[in-house]
């Protein structure tokens, strides 16, 4: 019995001993709980996806609180202190994230305030800024000087965006253009082109116009001229009003003698054949001061007239000749004479193809005092040296022969009467006779003389290289 009563008075004890270690386990495990207390947002963070923005242009702005977790909040947005904004400074939409829109105007700022507003609490906000870029219109042309008939490209862009804009086109004010001041189309780039007749004052102005907002433009001015007479003899037709290069005349003869025609003009050949059967002179007198050139020396050709003893051309005062093969195909039938003359002062003949044989020779300078520039000639005689020559020098002239290829003549260059040719940097090679002085008072400068000629031929491979018959000093160093 005493046992029994012993034992039971010990369970209340070991109770006791476990409740106090679940109690002390339960306090432990408390003192792991997060007792701080929850953060409240200070203001508004905003993040934009820009911070510049071009005129018309749109940037997204979101809005969220600092030192807090929350989700993102509800606010209201003011663009420069003006709820949603306003025209002059661009508007903002009332979402999170929101839509700030650029103004199309200059809004005279340097930089836009946009702020948020915590809608809960009007202290809690944000601010951030915009940068607008204020563009210009960037336009550019081919070329500030045009002949009537042509076309040129002319693009636009803005300053602050490189990539294609639309854009509208004016030509003196006018949309598009029209016939009088010349066309243009409404593309980037767009195309221009020039009015068949000379426009009031000689020119006109092309405007682009940034379509987003017209306030935005750039123009300039591009003058037409009409010195440039086409020939083509394929299409042209030989009448008043033409020469353009959309109207082309048919013969050099007709655009030589033509009313428009005025001097430093060009008349420009297209690729073909100019002669008698189009309708050519049988020589024809070019007239002062213009140039005669073909577009391309290997296809421009001008034929003599196979019953004509003169010379394709007469070279006229400061006339330039450039460009062309000259030929004379019924040679020896023909009595042509000569390809050119030259018989004033100061005219020019640069990169002519001659190959053909004329009775007495391709080119020929006569007149006292005159002086012609001779220069990059290919003068390639293709038959049997006969009685003809490549360039004949006579009376007191002082033509200048220059870096010219001269072979397969009788004599490559002969001088005659008191004529002081300047040779130089020429090569003169496979003639019969490289260069004939014909009289004792002529005076060549084939290198180091009066002239002060550089020398630099290859006088070479001729039956005879020089040959002399003149009383003077000849020079011909550096040779």
């Amino acid at each position: 019995m005493m046992m029994l009563t012993k034992n039971k008075r010990r369970f209340p004890g070991i109770c006791f001993f476990i409740l106090a270690i679940v109690s002390v386990s339960l306090s432990a495990c408390g003192s792991n709980e997060d007792t701080t207390e929850p953060q409240v947002p200070t203001g508004l963070a905003l993040e934009l996806s820009a911070n510049e923005a071009m005129l018309g242009a749109s940037v997204e702005v979101g809005a969220g609180f600092l030192y807090s977790r929350e989700e993102a909040p509800d606010c209201d947005w003011y663009v420069d202190g003006t709820l949603g904004g306003s025209v002059e400074l661009g508007t903002i939409t009332q979402d999170n994230p929101a839509v700030y829109t650029a103004p199309l105007s200059d809004p005279d700022l340097e930089s836009i305030v946009i702020e948020a507003i915590w809608q809960d609490d009007a202290e809690i906000a944000g601010t951030g800024t915009v940068d607008i870029l204020i563009p210009f219109v960037v336009m550019s042309m081919d070329v500030e000087e045009m002949q009537v008939g042509e076309s040129m490209q002319v693009s636009a862009l803005l300053s602050t965006d490189r990539s294609a804009q639309d854009f509208d086109w004016y030509v003196n004010d006018v949309l598009g253009g029209n016939a009088t001041t010349g066309t243009i189309s409404q593309d980037n780039p767009a195309s221009y082109l020039a009015p068949m007749i000379i426009p009031m004052g000689g020119g006109v102005e092309i405007t682009v116009k940034w379509r987003d907002n017209p306030d935005f433009e750039a123009a300039d001015l591009v003058s037409i001229l009409f010195t440039t007479k086409h020939v083509n003899a394929g299409t042209g037709v030989d009448e008043p009003g033409r020469g353009q290069i959309t109207a082309p005349f048919k013969t050099i003869t007709y655009a030589n003698g033509s009313e428009d025609l005025e001097e430093g003009d060009t008349i420009l050949l297209a690729p073909g054949t100019y002669d008698h059967d189009l309708g050519e002179d049988s020589s024809i007198s070019l007239s002062s001061q213009i140039t005669l050139r073909g577009s391309d020396r290997d296809q421009c050709f001008v034929d003599a007239d196979p019953e004509h003893d003169g010379a394709i051309f007469y070279v006229g005062y400061q006339t330039v000749l450039e460009n062309l093969t000259l030929r004379n195909p019924e040679y020896p039938a023909s009595p042509m004479k000569y390809a050119l003359q030259f018989q004033s002062p100061e005219a020019v003949c640069r990169n002519l193809k001659i190959n053909d044989s004329f009775v007495i020779s391709a080119i020929k300078v006569v007149n006292n005092g005159v002086n012609p520039l001779i220069e990059n000639c290919e003068l390639i005689c293709t038959q049997a040296p006969g009685e003809d020559d490549g360039i004949t020098c006579n009376h007191d002239t002082l033509p200048t022969i220059r870096d010219c290829s001269i072979s397969g003549w009788r004599y490559g260059i002969v001088v005659y009467s008191a004529s002081t040719p300047l040779i130089e940097e020429c090569a003169i090679t496979g003639n019969l006779t490289g260069v004939l002085v014909s009289s004792s008072d002529a005076n060549p400068d084939r290198g180091g003389g009066a002239r002060e000629s550089l020398g630099g031929n290859a006088i070479q491979n001729n039956d005879k290289g020089l040959d002399n018959g003149s009383t003077l000093d000849i020079y011909a160093k550096f040779n």
